[in-house]
């Protein structure tokens, strides 16, 4: 039995039935996870590369960096700028354990998917995983968490796209890095090579989930170790894309 999960489920139903008619930041009467007013701390992701949704500061079909170095991703879903109340949002899950933030992000996310698929949905669900060590440290896994929610919020909407969340994620952090955030762009992208491994066979086409896209060298990574062990089609799904003057 997968307690991780059922622990997610649990959180996410009892996270609906007590607070989900308050706003989860002012605590404020509200129908909808974050009232309108915290809404103008969630910054858009509404100017941006059409592949992969780097801010800019006009609409591209292709930014320079995508230009020069192609990623080996087809699609991207990113609805959120990761600053202001977004990112601070994220950092409270990341770092103090603040998991009822979990749901209006993901909420948000949510939306952004229904919209935009009308056909050709993938068919599995996976994560970028964290190194084990990293887990022990945190407590938990947030991607994991979070993409769990993700999946429950889609079974729910949608229910004969009968998407799948693989009970074992078998992409695999090799080795325990120093955390990305911290290393400037060119560290990054050197540290993340031949980093994730894919050990079984992926469906054809699959959606990868993360919270936040920064360089995308880790998405880049995990994206080279999926397609190298069989998907055809990779579709990203992060809440939250930093802008480059934040690298």
């Amino acid at each position: 039995m997968n307690w991780n999960s059922l622990s997610t489920l649990f959180f996410g139903r009892v996270y609906k039935r007590s607070i989900s008619d308050q706003c989860v930041l002012c605590q404020a009467p509200s129908r909808q996870h974050i009232c309108n007013t915290c809404l103008l701390g969630v910054h858009t992701n509404q100017v941006h590369c059409a592949l992969c949704r780097r801010p800019t500061e006009q609409a591209l079909n292709l930014c320079g960096e995508c230009q020069r170095r192609p990623p080996s991703y087809d699609y991207c879903i990113a609805p959120l700028l990761y600053e202001a109340t977004t990112k601070a949002m994220i950092q409270a899950i990341k770092f103090r354990q603040q998991k009822y933030y979990m749901a209006p992000l993901i909420q948000l996310l949510h939306k952004e998917i229904i919209r935009h698929y009308k056909k050709q949905w993938p068919t599995q669900l996976w994560y970028v995983p964290s190194h084990p060590l990293r887990i022990k440290s945190r407590g938990f896994c947030q991607t994991r968490e979070m993409a769990t929610l993700l999946h429950q919020f889609l079974l729910d909407s949608h229910p004969r796209q009968a998407i799948e969340l693989p009970s074992a994620n078998l992409l695999t952090k090799q080795h325990n890095t120093q955390a990305q955030h911290s290393l400037p762009k060119r560290e990054r992208i050197k540290a993340t090579k031949n980093l994730y491994h894919c050990a079984i066979k992926p469906a054809p086409h699959i959606a990868l989930f993360d919270d936040v896209m920064t360089t995308g060298s880790t998405i880049e990574s995990c994206c080279k170790a999926l397609k190298q062990a069989g998907a055809e089609k990779v579709d990203i799904w992060v809440v939250a894309r930093t802008a480059d003057k934040n690298h």
